[in-house]
């Protein structure tokens, strides 16, 4: 399926568009889906997709970001709130 942004020709994956849209969580490749979002992640950065990234290479990188971004998170909450007992 070929879409248009901004005036380029853009190649989306049917197949995980599909796996995307389901409703039946259990059933989605969720390699596919990490795979999807690394590839739009490089995208919004203005670089060229990646046709050989593994789907476990991306689930990992995307487990780590996610892992790091919740520590930052808790950190941050950590240092706006009020300290118990002080």
């Amino acid at each position: 399926m070929l879409g248009r942004d901004r005036g380029g020709a853009v190649c989306i994956n049917v197949e995980c568009t599909d796996a995307i849209a389901s409703k039946l969580a259990p059933t989605v490749d969720w390699g596919a889906v990490a795979v999807v979002k690394f590839q739009l992640h490089k995208l919004s950065r203005a670089k060229k997709p990646d046709s050989r990234v593994s789907p476990l290479r991306a689930l990992i990188l995307q487990q780590l970001a996610l892992a790091f971004r919740t520590r930052q998170y808790r950190l941050w909450v950590e240092k706006r709130s009020p300290r118990s007992g002080h």
